[in-house]
């Protein structure tokens, strides 16, 4: 099955996109875009291409560039928006600055981001915080 092709129109004005997500996004799709994904409430699991993983509170990911992805939680959406499912940051290499991650000081974030292309799930103390932000 084909994922379909979500337009993220906020990065091509912008540095990135934040954003409160009410619900998951159980539709297979890609973006051109990274996500940084904040679960904050729900349970279920997460397909990012070829991998399956658990959701719960707490769950912190980086989903790379038009990597197929979709969350599906075990409860119904709820639609609340005083009671968003999940925090999204996304962006790409070119909003954030087609160079910026070549400079010294910024490289190891570029090198990161290129082995966290296909994903990554964060664990421990960076999972902590990001939470308790």
């Amino acid at each position: 099955m084909d994922a379909q092709l979500e337009i993220i129109s906020a990065c091509q004005t912008r540095s990135f996109n934040y954003k409160l997500d009410t619900n998951l996004w159980p539709v297979w799709h890609h973006h051109p875009e990274f996500d940084i994904l904040l679960v904050l409430k729900n349970t279920g699991h997460y397909i990012n291409g070829d991998y399956i993983g658990e959701l719960k509170p707490g769950t912190l990911i980086l989903t790379g560039p038009d990597l197929p992805h979709a969350l599906h939680a075990l409860e119904p959406d709820e639609n609340d928006p005083d009671k968003p499912a999940l925090a999204v940051i996304q962006f790409s290499k070119y909003s954030m600055g087609s160079d910026l991650f070549d400079r010294a000081e910024t490289a190891h974030i570029g090198d990161f981001l290129n082995e966290a292309s296909r994903s990554f799930e964060f664990f421990g103390t960076t999972r902590d915080k990001a939470e308790s932000m």
